[in-house]
């Protein structure tokens, strides 16, 4: 009797720990700070670093370029003339 005893008891506890077992998976899989919303986090951090690099390269070649128009008064004439349609007087 005492064998039978054991044997629920070793039942009970197989199934209570595999109980505990799947709620910590649970848990860490889908609670606000398990492993789903970890990966994506790092997803997001990636693409603002991705887009933050882009930015930069903008931001870059637009400093050189308001160097270039700043320096090079040539350049500025065909700029006016090329992208903002102007004319010096007398020219129409």
């Amino acid at each position: 009797m005492s064998t039978r005893l054991n044997r629920t008891d070793q039942r009970r506890f197989t199934t209570f720990l595999i109980v505990i077992v799947a709620v910590t998976l649970g848990l860490l899989l889908f609670s606000p700070f398990g492993i789903k919303r970890a990966m994506e986090t790092r997803r997001q951090l990636q693409e603002v670093k991705d887009e933050n690099k882009l930015l930069m390269k903008q931001n870059e070649a637009l400093q050189k370029e308001k160097i270039r128009l700043e320096r090079d008064p040539i350049y500025l004439e065909k700029v006016a003339r090329e992208k903002h349609g102007l004319v010096k007087k007398g020219e129409i």
